[in-house]
């Protein structure tokens, strides 16, 4: 990162002054050439720019000595850079060179200390590039030998940190040095995504939609939970339900490749099959259908016959589900310590006081057979105004950054934020009547297998209409269930771009 960052930064400040002396050269060339300190400024400058410096060849013995006064310099290095950035900005802002006649001296010592500390660090870059090749081949591990001297870091799970360090302690002969500390606030430390029990079968959920960051919570549980029961509730049938439970186990015990797929994916697939089958049972014992007919006289709920209540279900839960999406973002961020992000921003808490409010007022708004009106009734302009003042403090928060920062993109992240306030909240809370939708066409499959009866064979309508559902409604079910999950309730607080934990292992080797 330290090499990076030189590059970036001594890259922006030799196309500054390269155009700036242009300019001054243009402007007095007569004294420029007269005078050798210019002349022999502009001359180093060309060096610079056609990295026309050799590298240093560097002693194997003072290879680790002068990794480490690299990395202790780098703040100095680093400061002195940007020193000499911002003194050639404030320059280029002028109208005019008029700051350069003015401060000639200042400039000078500028463009000779940017010079001096460029021949300082260049000669080393070839080297700092190969040790950070040799860091990414052994992946997580960092390691420099200096004669008998091995120096190693990587991650290790808290809870096993002791447990390293004495197992180092009982097999290293001599260990000079131990250190364990914690993750350092936006360090990008690995995701360790090892479950243990039945939750391991379900990372791949997770996986699907991405690594979570170290600073995010680990969403497979609550990922499992929402696809399992919204995947009942769309399919809500006893017996097709077994069927899938079984198909499940069956995947789950035979543990052999099929059509390409591997033993261990058809084994986790075979897990997830089983519980949405269970899910599906329990939910066609409340619709009180089985194999697509009605069984239970006394059922709680029947999706086809109480449709408007199926309809606010399916929206409840929704709202249920997008308010979590929400407070698990305003958890992440204070634990990654961005309160900017936990507090204004439309996922953060005033996004959920603007949701809630929302949600209210659309309530009402229905119960009033859409009268827009009693948005300003003196009983209901205070949830009005908190709306409106919601979206207000979302802009103002993103306006303030750009004041601060002169950055654009805040400004237009800002815009972008209430407009996705506005329409993709709405959009989002919608998106879950397929809940409602697909329970009520999974009865009306079974209405289509009796009209089917009247038609041809009883027996055979039932047959090819159950296998019909199963097949086609049991995948796209599935579909829906993964995409509510990942689009709706997912884009509220995972940001991914993690990487997961993998450790190192030693290979047993038997020899006879």
């Amino acid at each position: 990162e330290f090499d990076r960052e030189i590059d970036n930064r001594i890259e922006k400040i030799k196309i500054l002054f390269i155009i700036v002396l242009i300019e001054y050269q243009f402007k007095k060339k007569r004294e420029i050439i007269e005078d050798p300190e210019y002349l022999d400024l502009i001359q180093e400058l060309e060096i610079l720019r056609l990295m026309r410096i050799e590298a240093r060849k560097i002693p194997p013995k003072e290879r680790f000595e002068i990794l480490k006064n690299v990395l202790d310099e780098s703040e100095r290095i680093l400061n002195i850079l940007k020193n000499n950035y911002n003194v050639l900005k404030n320059i280029g802002k002028e109208p005019s060179l008029q700051k350069i006649y003015v401060d000639e001296e200042h400039f000078i010592e500028v463009v000779k200390e940017f010079i001096n500390v460029a021949r300082e660090i260049l000669p080393l870059k070839p080297f700092i590039e190969y040790s950070l090749k040799a860091q990414s081949l052994i992946h997580e591990l960092t390691l420099f030998r200096k004669k008998r001297v091995c120096i190693a870091d990587g991650w290790v799970p808290e809870r096993y940190a002791g447990y390293l360090e004495k197992t180092l302690v009982s097999n290293i002969p001599k260990i000079i040095y131990f250190k364990a500390r914690h993750v350092i606030v936006g360090e990008e430390a690995p995701t360790s995504l090892r479950h243990k029990g039945i939750l391991k079968y379900f990372t791949p959920i997770t996986l699907l939609r991405g690594v979570p960051s170290y600073w995010e919570i680990d969403p497979t549980r609550i990922f499992t939970i929402l696809f399992l029961v919204m995947y009942g509730i769309m399919f809500g049938d006893i017996g097709l339900g077994l069927i899938i439970s079984l198909f499940g186990f069956w995947l789950y015990r035979s543990k052999k490749s099929i059509l390409g797929i591997s033993g261990e994916s058809l084994e986790k697939l075979g897990v997830l099959s089983l519980f949405a089958g269970i899910s599906s049972i329990i939910f066609g014992a409340l619709y009180g259908i089985t194999f697509l007919k009605d069984i239970i006289p006394f059922r709680i709920l029947s999706p086809i016959h109480d449709i408007y209540m199926m309809m606010g279900i399916a929206l409840l839960f929704g709202v249920i589900q997008l308010l979590i999406g929400m407070i698990i973002n305003v958890i992440n961020s204070i634990l990654e310590k961005n309160y900017y992000r936990a507090i204004f921003k439309g996922t953060g808490v005033i996004g959920i006081i603007y949701y809630t409010t929302g949600v209210y007022l659309a309530y009402l708004i229905i119960k009033s057979n859409y009268n827009l009106s009693i948005l300003t009734s003196p009983s209901v302009l205070n949830y009005t105004l908190i709306l409106i003042g919601a979206l207000i403090t979302v802009f103002l928060s993103s306006f303030y950054k750009f004041y601060k920062h002169r950055d654009r993109e805040d400004l237009m992240e800002g815009i972008v934020e209430i407009l996705e306030m506005i329409i993709a909240y709405p959009a989002n809370s919608l998106s879950y009547i397929r809940l409602a939708a697909f329970a009520i066409a999974h009865e009306a499959f079974g209405m289509l297998a009796e009209e089917l009866s009247l038609m041809i064979n009883p027996l055979i309508s039932y047959i090819f209409t159950n296998f019909l559902v199963l097949i086609i409604e049991g995948f796209a079910v599935g579909i829906q269930a993964l995409r509510l999950t990942y689009y709706e309730f997912s884009t509220k607080f995972f940001r991914g771009g993690g990487k997961v934990f993998q450790p190192l292992s030693t290979i047993e080797v038997k020899a006879k």
